[in-house]
């Protein structure tokens, strides 16, 4: 499936991600299996998927963009997106984690008029050609 490009001039994309809420979290290409001789782990493949925590601080404005091009640009963050991940200089295609409820993202109101955008998102960790 191709993704979808990032909306053009709406931030976030190129790796401005809140500094406080950047994290970096552990690939999932481990398979692991309780013996009796302790645990037994084995690669499941050689190449997993990253995964990261964000914050996204967008205007009202921008927010009403991103919120329209998740839902329906990427089918309510089911499809994958053009991702810049922070740290690296190439673009990936990438996927939101769901989040409570189910959503791709979760808003909160931010100081003034700005909303904080909690997300996670996965990817491999290759570039696209």
């Amino acid at each position: 499936m191709t993704p979808v490009s990032w909306p053009a001039g709406l931030p976030g994309n190129q790796g401005q991600i809140r500094k406080d809420g950047f994290q970096p979290l552990p690939a999932d290409n481990m398979r692991v299996s309780d013996m009796e001789d302790g645990a037994k782990s084995a690669r499941k493949f050689t190449i997993g998927w990253s995964k990261h925590k964000g914050v996204w601080r967008f205007s009202l404005g921008e927010f009403a963009i991103f919120k329209a091009f998740v839902r329906d640009e990427l089918k309510d963050g089911i499809r994958p997106f053009t991702y810049n991940p922070p740290l690296s200089s190439y673009t990936v295609a990438a996927y939101f984690v769901p989040q409570e409820g189910g959503r791709a993202y979760v808003p909160s109101p931010g100081p003034g008029a700005n909303m904080f955008v909690n997300f996670e998102v996965r990817f491999l960790d290759r570039a696209l050609s």
